[in-house]
């Protein structure tokens, strides 16, 4: 499926990334929508039930309430989704349906991903550009499809790639998480590969899934885009990204161009620099500990 592409040279692919967040509006949602902001090319399709006061031309927002959205997802779906109202974490397990649900909105776009609210971009385009256009998925680790941010080719086969596996309904309907999006939705691209920890300090992973008969390239590099596990970095030693620097010149060089900073708890941004600790802030990922 990949188009000829020149891997120097920066797509003009044109993105959505969907992110759901329900509850009150977290502090560094200035921050965040800043980072949209400096990012054209990508648009961002927010649905929450909070006011979002003036936010940039990139960000659509559909303000509604929990109980309309999950409605969405289960017209959609076609499926009782109770235990998504029970539990809102269960809406990271329906990231790979979103595609399918919101296509009518997706249909100006090149790709469409999932993501969350508690991070801070850097430079999308600098980083991504090159695989937007050649590759169908893209991950921000080497050893899992990353929750907190992938990228899809917005065809109908990547729409509804979580359907290769056909108990995804029961999955999705089981009242505990289980982490579809990340490991459920990784086996596609590990099943020659069924030890993906073997990956983890791996700079770069190119696998291929064959899909319906169509051929499925994916990107896997590592972005150092979260803080709690030793990744191998750029100078070669073992180690944890504990601070990322974000600004109008130079974004998250600490990390050494990692392209997203996870908020897992908000510190501070001050001086350039953003820096976190570790404990989640945000409802919507409770219990991330691999991503």
């Amino acid at each position: 499926m990949n188009d000829i592409a020149d891997p120097q040279m920066p797509s003009a692919a044109s993105t959505a990334i969907i992110v759901p967040y329900f509850g009150e509006a977290p502090p560094w949602l200035p921050f965040f929508l800043k980072s949209c902001e400096r990012n054209p090319g990508f648009d961002w399709i927010l649905f929450s039930d909070f006011d979002l006061g003036s936010a940039p031309e990139n960000v659509r927002h559909h303000r509604q309430s929990f109980d309309e959205f999950v409605t969405a997802l289960e017209e959609g779906l076609e499926l009782n989704l109770d235990v998504v109202r029970k539990d809102s974490y269960k809406l990271t397990d329906l990231k790979p349906m979103l595609g399918h649900v919101f296509a009518d909105i997706l249909k100006p776009f090149d790709y469409w991903g999932w993501g969350d609210l508690d991070v801070i971009y850097g430079d999308l385009r600098k980083h991504f550009g090159s695989q937007l256009g050649q590759f169908d998925v893209i991950s921000c680790h080497t050893y899992l499809l990353s929750g907190h941010l992938a990228f899809l080719r917005n065809t109908q086969t990547m729409r509804s790639l979580f359907s290769c596996f056909g108990n995804w309904r029961k999955i999705v309907t089981l009242p505990t998480h289980q982490s579809f999006d990340e490991s459920i939705m990784s086996m596609l691209f590990f099943r020659d590969h069924p030890d993906r920890q073997a990956f983890f300090n791996a700079p770069l992973f190119l696998p291929t899934a064959l899909v319906n008969g169509i051929d499925i390239s994916a990107h896997f590099s590592e972005r150092f885009s979260t803080f709690n596990r030793p990744r191998l970095l750029p100078n070669g030693r073992i180690g944890l990204v504990e601070e990322w620097y974000w600004g109008p010149r130079k974004a998250d060089q600490r990390c050494h161009g990692g392209s997203v900073a996870r908020l897992c708890a908000f510190q501070q941004l001050e001086h350039g620099a953003l820096r976190k600790r570790k404990g989640s802030t945000n409802t919507m990922d409770k219990g991330r500990n691999d991503n």
